[in-house]
């Protein structure tokens, strides 16, 4: 089975471990939902997002994200700053 999904630039990466899914950034929009949804990963489950930087291309997405989702744990890399 062939499964297509749309990646940009920053676009998330999920992690599989412990039974949990990790998602490692978020992507620039909420094509990140519909690549969930293709690869059968309910995002309504994760509890923890990493975001690698505090650029609009790992995090624009985020706020659809929280649309989705009521996390519980959203964790940035120490040095990161916004570029907006």
């Amino acid at each position: 089975m062939q499964i297509c999904i749309e990646v940009n630039f920053g676009e998330n990466i999920f992690y599989y471990y412990c039974n949990l899914f990790l998602p490692f950034d978020i992507g620039p929009s909420s094509q990140f939902i519909r690549n969930s949804e293709k690869l059968g990963i309910d995002i309504k489950q994760i509890d923890i997002v990493v975001i690698s930087r505090a650029h609009m291309d790992h995090l624009g997405g985020f706020p659809f994200f929280l649309w989705t989702n009521k996390i519980k744990l959203c964790t940035f890399q120490e040095s990161s700053t916004f570029s907006i």
